[in-house]
């Protein structure tokens, strides 16, 4: 499967085979290639009946670095199954809404340097115009 870039077959192949640290070592090696690979991964962890925590937390970690998906559907995907307690992704929703706010802060600047400027200009066009 490999030599034959088949990548998600090796995933699914460690899938049925319940082989999960495998699954996560074959997602970081051709999750580079495939990144479909890791929201695969993710799916299938957020329907067992099992919690694995330490294995979805590692797999947030990669798709929080990569920006694979957004937060919310990261959310949705994990809320199919109703075992999967809130602590599993509750440091990754933190971070995912510390990271919004950052960008929601650096766009209200932005948008008052913007409209200064534009104040700035509309004043010289006046000016211009009357001198």
């Amino acid at each position: 499967y490999g030599k034959l870039k088949l990548y998600h077959e090796i995933v699914q192949h460690h899938m049925n085979t319940h082989s999960y640290h495998k699954i996560i070592k074959a997602c970081k090696k051709y999750g580079t290639h495939v990144p479909q690979l890791w929201i695969q991964t993710l799916s299938y962890f957020a329907n067992l009946s099992e919690i694995c925590e330490e294995e979805i937390i590692q797999i947030l970690e990669h798709i929080e670095r990569n920006n694979l998906l957004p937060p919310l559907m990261v959310i949705q995907i994990l809320s199919q199954n109703s075992n999967k307690p809130l602590s599993v992704v509750k440091d990754y929703i933190v971070r995912a809404l510390k990271n919004e706010q950052n960008i929601i802060f650096s766009n209200e600047e932005e948008i008052g340097r913007y409209q200064h400027d534009t104040q700035v200009m509309r004043e010289e066009i006046e000016r211009l115009q009357t001198q």
